[in-house]
């Protein structure tokens, strides 16, 4: 005859489940069975070796502290960071310029190229000629892109092929996918400038 074990209720609150049924990962329609009861220790979200632990007591320890909003010490630090703040000027890159044609100049002659060099508006009311000249002579510059943009804003076009600029003098005979036929002013910078 086997006697019953005497088992601690508290055994019984804390480690009672009822076992769902296996269902090889899908369930079929099959609906686990709910748990009897709650486990009463709560499981760490935090899967980090025993050795960090340590880290993460002192964390929720920092994290239930709270923190004093009108203390002396808070409005100084808030008072430190405003006077500190990052300014527009700070997000952009030094800017050093290197003259393309060095040369030796008195120190009252401007020595970096003006801020209206880099203003499109400028570029809107110079004339064609003073436009094709930074366009084929400042190469890889901010201002070449505003020198190609007021050329195209004028109706001119550049070809690639020819590397030169282009415009309609009347509107083309003919017109396909691959080329237009008519008539056209060019601009030779090689030869005819």
């Amino acid at each position: 005859m086997r006697h019953p074990q005497t088992v601690p209720a508290s055994f019984l609150v804390t480690n009672a489940r009822v076992a769902a049924p296996h269902t090889n990962g899908a369930t079929n329609g099959v609906k686990p069975a709910p748990a009897v009861e709650q486990e009463t220790e709560e499981e760490s979200i935090y899967h980090l070796p025993a050795s960090l632990q340590d880290l993460v007591d002192s964390y929720e320890v920092t994290k239930k502290r709270s923190m004093q909003a009108n203390s002396a010490a808070t409005i100084r630090m808030l008072q430190n960071s405003q006077l500190t703040q990052p300014e527009r000027d700070d997000s952009e890159l030094p800017r050093k310029y290197q003259p393309e044609n060095s040369f030796f100049s008195q120190a009252n002659y401007p020595q970096e190229p003006l801020d209206t060099l880099d203003d499109g508006r400028l570029y809107s009311r110079i004339e064609p000629d003073t436009l094709f000249y930074v366009f084929y002579y400042k190469q890889g510059t901010y201002q070449q892109y505003l020198a190609a943009k007021a050329l195209k804003d004028m109706s001119w076009r550049f070809h690639k092929q020819y590397q030169t600029w282009f415009q309609r003098h009347e509107e083309p005979k003919n017109i396909t996918e691959e080329f237009e036929q008519g008539t056209y002013r060019f601009f030779d910078y090689e030869s005819t400038w």
